[in-house]
């Protein structure tokens, strides 16, 4: 199959993400909904950067008492209803640190409304690594459909398809979880309508699924 939109990372070591791709968000984490996260969002080579070997380094940094990290996404450059979305990623567990790969409806000031899929977050406060569908009622969230997602620290291919009343999650090829939605679900669940969605990277410090950072070496 021929991607319809893709990157892989290529150009020099410390380098930008392609801005052709990504924009990134700017300011102060999620502070809505539990602990608030510590992180304020940049676009600064110290904390978003290429590594010459075709990869995206996302990194959090402490300075003078204040995190910084990088939230990156392909709104207004890439959306789709449906159908398939791939990564290759590697990912660094760490006490205090929250990094995801998950998605967004195109109108995300409409939030939850927008829908959400997370493909896989990674905690650093020790819950086990997931994928999650959100489910919606409305303006408010109405629960969810989540697994355990398989993880270790090496690299892996991560897929998920969206389809009609299915959303599947797969591992290096290894379908690991269907979501669907149950008779009493089927008006919570968003992914049926044309609702075109986003693609963000992005690394957390602190909140809900981070955890406390103190003891961590930025």
């Amino acid at each position: 199959n021929v991607p319809t939109w893709y990157d892989y990372f290529l150009g020099p070591a410390g380098g930008p993400p392609n801005p052709a791709n990504w924009t990134h968000d700017v300011g102060p984490g999620n502070t809505i909904g539990g602990p608030a996260e510590l992180e304020y969002y940049r676009n600064d080579r110290r904390n978003s950067f290429l590594d010459g070997n075709g990869h995206l380094i996302l990194r959090a940094t402490e300075e003078n008492g204040v995190y910084y990290s990088a939230r990156i996404k392909s709104l207004g450059h890439f959306a789709q209803f449906q159908g398939t979305w791939n990564a290759r990623i590697k990912w660094t567990p760490t006490p205090g640190l929250w990094p995801a790969w998950w998605f967004l409806g195109t109108d995300p000031e409409t939030y939850p409304e927008c829908g959400e899929i997370d493909c896989l977050e990674v905690y650093g406060n020790g819950w086990p690594a997931d994928s999650t569908v959100w489910l919606v009622n409305g303006n408010q969230t109405a629960g969810s459909l989540a697994t355990a997602a398989p993880f270790d620290t090496n690299w892996h291919a991560w897929r998920v398809t969206i389809a009609n009343n299915a959303i599947s999650f797969y591992c290096d090829g290894v379908k690991y979880y269907t979501a669907r939605p149950t008779p009493a679900q089927q008006s919570y669940w968003l992914y049926n309508d044309f609702n075109p969605l986003y693609a963000i990277l992005n690394l957390a410090v602190g909140g809900s699924g981070g955890g406390n950072p103190a003891n961590t070496k930025f």
